[in-house]
């Protein structure tokens, strides 16, 4: 801390001007010298591209697409695929990446599984058998609906039946089909289930193909 009374060095002294000698010694002789346009024209040329010290640290490095083999940049290192669609085709397989892109996103049949019919088909079933598994005879809990005649089946069918329609550019026509196609909503055709009662019928995931023969 300065004494009260103290006079600083710079009071009193005028706004140092660039090419006067600075009353401080060496802080004045900044400002003075500067480089050639020779000398500038060869610093640039120096730190061009991959030749500038600042290019590494900022580069966003290049990847190879584990699925598609398709180039990408990432900043992450643990990234490996170039975008969501080729994650869901490794865990899915080859066949589901070169689907429509509009099929990946909403599916006829999930279109059909969501929609307000197919809720109070489900409902109307579980009200029926009393909220109770027909197996073991459990009360409420998590039920499932479960076809007898399969699902897919039923669904098979019902493309066969319009064919004059395209699956992929008359899925809105389709949809109004389906509500007046009766075996989608056949209540006889559906029995609850719970969850594990459920995955050990026949039919249920990957079993459908050894069932196709008897429909």
């Amino acid at each position: 801390m300065f004494k009260i009374g103290h006079i600083p060095w710079n009071k009193g002294l005028k706004e140092w001007n660039s090419g006067e000698k600075h009353p401080r010694g060496m802080l004045g002789k900044v400002g003075i010298y500067h480089h050639t346009d020779k000398t500038k024209e060869r610093l640039s040329i120096l730190k061009m591209g991959d030749k500038n010290p600042n290019y590494k640290k900022y580069r966003v490095p290049v990847k190879i697409c584990n699925f598609c083999g398709k180039e990408f940049r990432s900043r992450e290192r643990v990234r490996k695929f170039c975008s969501k669609l080729c994650v869901d085709a490794s865990r899915r397989g080859k066949h589901f990446y070169l689907k429509p892109k509009n099929q990946l996103i909403s599916s006829l049949v999930e279109r059909i599984r969501k929609s307000i019919e197919y809720k109070e088909w489900r409902r109307k079933i579980f009200e029926r058998d009393n909220y109770t598994c027909r197996e073991c005879f459990k009360r409420s809990g998590v039920l499932h609906p479960h076809h007898i005649k399969p699902f897919s089946v039923i669904f098979r069918e019902f493309l066969f039946q319009y064919n004059q329609f395209s699956y992929f550019d008359d899925k809105d026509v389709l949809l109004r089909l389906s509500f007046n196609y009766k075996d989608f909503w056949n209540i006889d055709n559906g029995i609850t289930l719970c969850k594990k009662c459920h995955k050990e019928t026949k039919t249920y995931g990957g079993g459908l193909k050894i069932c196709l023969e008897k429909f």
